[in-house]
């Protein structure tokens, strides 16, 4: 699978991780493989992320998501715009 350049292998043995490589507009893009990483690719495609956006693109529901964007902002990857309703998402 790998050398069909159809997935990109990191790690060995035990910790071995294989991520699935799609097309995005004619750049190789890596589908992340949780869903913290995928957040953080779509910030990086679309700029910002919402609790809304969060639920639709993972398909979670909103304690998930206010869970998942809590926790990246926690670990200062990505940064809270506002507060409140108009809460939006940024890479730090």
């Amino acid at each position: 699978m790998v050398q069909s350049d159809l997935f990109k292998q990191s790690g060995f043995g035990r910790w071995t991780k294989y991520v699935l490589k799609i097309k995005d507009g004619g750049i190789d893009s890596p589908v992340q493989a949780n869903d913290e990483e995928k957040i953080l690719f779509y910030i990086s495609k679309h700029g910002s992320i919402n609790n809304s956006e969060c639920r639709e693109f993972l398909n979670v529901n909103e304690a998930r998501a206010y869970y998942l964007l809590r926790k990246l902002s926690e670990k200062g990857k990505i940064r809270a715009q506002k507060k409140g309703k108009g809460r939006r998402y940024t890479v730090s």
